[in-house]
């Protein structure tokens, strides 16, 4: 991916939007996902039959149990959903990777916390848990002097303990990450000069050489070349046309346009690209670890100053401070989890994190995609229908990454035996298409168009891939869809609209 795509990804789509809530979600997670929804259990219980074991992973040693991180996905799931149609089987091992970090931010802010000298005493611990456990006396009958004591006999005819409802660890880790996120916020107190800074803009553009497209040695003697390169008058233009491993800044010089702090990049690029002044080159490469080495040049700068600054200037104090806040905590848990020490026990989740943390170019790719194989393959074991056809539709991920259509299209098809899902329909009827087979890939085509009742986007690549095929009658139908959807959409926005009031 290149840089441009990932400010580009974090800026559109529901999983863009779900990763910046996710951030301010983390911290109150902890306190549905040890916690459970119901006191009834005299209902059958929820049976986990991927592992024997009844935790999915550790992280630092800690237990993340099954029920937790069913919850952590379910909860993460209604977000994704917040922002977009029901996602597809295709995204599962995706969106059980996001849920499962979810579970890991508080854990490793409650850690940070401790580096930080940041305590909970007993007393703290006890009045919280206390706290969490108040609105439990009203569900069991009891009154609100009830003590804890009071609870667990209340509790012994649903087969139920305190500590079911409310983990002791869990409360100890919601309160070291809230005093965390308070010193945070004291930490980073936005002075006014502070404040002008961060609306500080520079035009910018940049060089991408990748340590994923060669040795990390080689990329960055490379990146040192051409800093040289430049400082003696070589055009960066012309380096950024014939160097560059960012595709989509290639044609354009390498130009990034105006950035600031609020800019969609990683906070490397950012933090070096604006102490540059005009004219002046990045002296060392810039590492970022998921892309490379870069080398930034600004063009010029700017001040982005609110007009109303002066009028409103604790409110941007204020924001300012936020911003600065997340910025460090965004930085202090990604520090904190390259270092974090995460077993996954669960097969498929196991699975799920060594495929998401595949590397574009990683020489041991073919060797990580078979033990990914060997995890699903085990999974499948004890995997109900719905569970099946989502790692089937995983597998047909590694199998396009290992370029072995055939096996793509039968893991396809094997999903797609137990749901139906648009999203593997297009899939399966673009192999076909490449494959020159226009009937099959019709059919699936169709299948996908019948099936997406609220996915816009599906039926859009729908209307490019029957124009490809030349079917004007179904490239009607779908522009139809299309032209109906926005209407019924423009007709809902209107409806939330407020009504303009009418003097009399």
């Amino acid at each position: 991916m290149s840089l441009n795509s990932f400010g580009n990804k974090l800026r559109s789509g529901p999983l863009g939007a779900v990763f910046f809530v996710v951030v301010v979600l983390c911290v109150g997670v902890l306190a549905f996902t040890g916690i459970g929804s119901s006191l009834n259990s005299r209902q059958a219980p929820a049976v986990h039959t991927q592992q024997p074991s009844d935790d999915v992973a550790t992280i630092n040693g800690i237990p993340i149990s099954v029920a937790k991180f069913q919850n952590a996905l379910e909860n993460y799931k209604q977000e994704y959903e917040a922002y977009g149609p029901v996602p597809s089987i295709a995204n599962a091992g995706q969106l059980r990777v996001q849920a499962f970090k979810m579970l890991e931010v508080p854990l490793l802010e409650a850690q940070i916390a401790q580096q930080h000298g940041i305590t909970v005493t007993s007393d703290e611990l006890a009045t919280e848990r206390a706290k969490e456990l108040d609105p439990y006396k009203t569900q069991l009958g009891l009154p609100a002097s009830a003590s804890e004591s009071d609870i667990n006999t209340a509790l012994q005819q649903y087969g139920k303990t305190v500590d079911d409802l409310v983990d002791v660890n869990d409360v100890r880790t919601d309160l070291l990450a809230k005093k965390y996120h308070d010193y945070l916020t004291e930490s980073n107190q936005a002075s006014d000069a502070t404040v002008r800074n961060y609306y500080q803009q520079e035009h910018v553009r940049h060089i991408e050489v990748s340590n994923k497209r060669l040795p990390d040695a080689e990329a960055r003697a490379l990146a040192l070349n051409l800093i040289g390169r430049i400082q003696k008058g070589a055009d960066f233009a012309t380096l950024v046309t014939q160097y560059s491993d960012d595709t989509s800044s290639k044609a354009k010089g390498g130009d990034d346009g105006w950035i600031d702090q609020s800019t969609p990049f990683p906070p490397e690029f950012k933090v070096a690209a604006l102490l540059l002044k005009p004219g002046q080159v990045t002296a060392t490469p810039v590492l970022i670890a998921q892309f490379g080495y870069f080398i930034i040049q600004s063009e010029g700068s700017r001040s982005n100053l609110p007009k109303d600054f002066q009028k409103n200037h604790q409110q941007y104090v204020q924001q300012v401070t936020t911003a600065l806040s997340q910025l460090q905590q965004q930085n202090d848990i990604e520090a904190a989890r390259t270092k974090a020490n995460v077993v996954a026990v669960d097969s498929r989740l196991k699975a799920d994190l060594a495929l998401s943390n595949l590397q574009p170019g990683d020489p041991t790719q073919n060797t990580v995609l078979a033990g990914v194989l060997s995890d699903y393959s085990k999974a499948l074991t004890s995997a109900d229908d719905s569970e099946k056809a989502e790692i089937y539709a995983s597998e047909a991920q590694v199998y396009q990454l290992l370029g072995q259509t055939d096996q793509e299209v039968s893991a396809i098809k094997l999903a797609l035996n137990n749901v139906e899902d648009s999203q593997l329909q297009v899939q399966l009827g673009d192999i076909y298409k490449q494959k020159g087979d226009a009937a099959d890939a019709l059919t699936q085509y169709q299948a996908a168009s019948d099936h997406s009742y609220d996915n816009p986007d599906i039926h859009m690549q729908l209307k490019q891939d029957y124009t490809q095929l030349k079917q004007p009658a179904l490239v009607a139908k779908e522009t139809s869809w299309i032209t109906n959807y926005e209407a019924r959409q423009k007709q809902a926005n209107a409806q939330l609209t407020p009504s303009p009031i009418i003097k009399q």
